[in-house]
């Protein structure tokens, strides 16, 4: 798969969002089924029809979760524009389609669909691979520049994981790798006499989790060493009033 000669972009960072060549889509039928779509992406592999009834539509009977689930993918196929399914309700698996579904399972053509998570996680796993600081440094700016906010914002967990089997705990991983890949960035940064830059770094963490006592100490310690005390002192007494 090349990213280049993809044609649909998905995001899910920050919210759902997917670019279509020209066109950008923000707005789905459902938020089931923006969140049919978002489960496809995030997870990039087949999945089953029973999977899907079980994780989004729970509440129903078989037949009404078949249902729903029926009519989710006939408004993405729409969206996407995707070709109508056939007379027994199968799509045909062309090359062209963004979403392939048949009688047992649905996934989207990878081949031709990129995802914002997956370029996070591909971007910090180079970054923990690459022997030299520089490289793992440039690795993570991409990363961190690609973190436009938690997993699905603005979806409500219990629409679109009425379980609670993966929405939120992935929300929480991913914001995790993100403030610590600024952690590591502060820090390389500061090891190389860059205070302006470490700084930068350490309060977008900061912001990322206001009530982080590590991250105030940490932005102390830059304060510090950058020959700032006054604004260590004053960071100190933010920490206190929050505390």
């Amino acid at each position: 798969m090349t990213p280049i000669s993809a044609r649909c972009k998905i995001e899910m960072l920050g919210g759902l969002r997917v670019q279509i060549g020209e066109r950008t889509l923000t707005r789905f039928r459902t938020q089931k089924t923006g969140g049919l779509l978002a489960c496809l992406a995030y997870r990039a592999q087949p999945l089953t029809r029973e999977i899907l009834i079980e994780a989004l539509w729970p509440e129903g009977g078989p037949e009404a979760g078949r249902q729903s689930l029926s009519q989710a993918l006939t408004s993405l196929r729409r969206e996407l524009e995707i070709g109508p399914p056939s007379a027994n309700g199968t799509t045909d698996l062309t090359s062209g389609q963004l979403l392939r579904a048949d009688r047992y399972h649905v996934h989207l053509n990878f081949d031709l669909v990129t995802t914002d998570t997956g370029a996070f996680e591909v971007a910090l796993r180079a970054a923990e691979q690459y022997a030299g600081a520089t490289e793992a440094m440039e690795a993570r700016r991409k990363a961190v520049a690609s973190y436009r906010g938690e997993l699905l914002a603005g979806y409500d967990a219990e629409q679109i994981d009425p379980q609670q089997t993966w929405l939120m705990a992935e929300r929480e991983r991913l914001a995790g790798l993100y403030r610590g890949a600024l952690q590591q960035l502060a820090r390389t940064l500061a090891e190389s006499g860059d205070f302006d830059g470490a700084l930068a770094y350490a309060h977008q963490r900061l912001r990322a989790d206001l009530f982080c006592e590590t991250a105030h100490l940490d932005l102390m310690r830059l304060y510090v060493a950058a020959g700032r005390p006054a604004a260590a002192l004053e960071q100190y007494r933010e920490l206190e009033a929050l505390l």
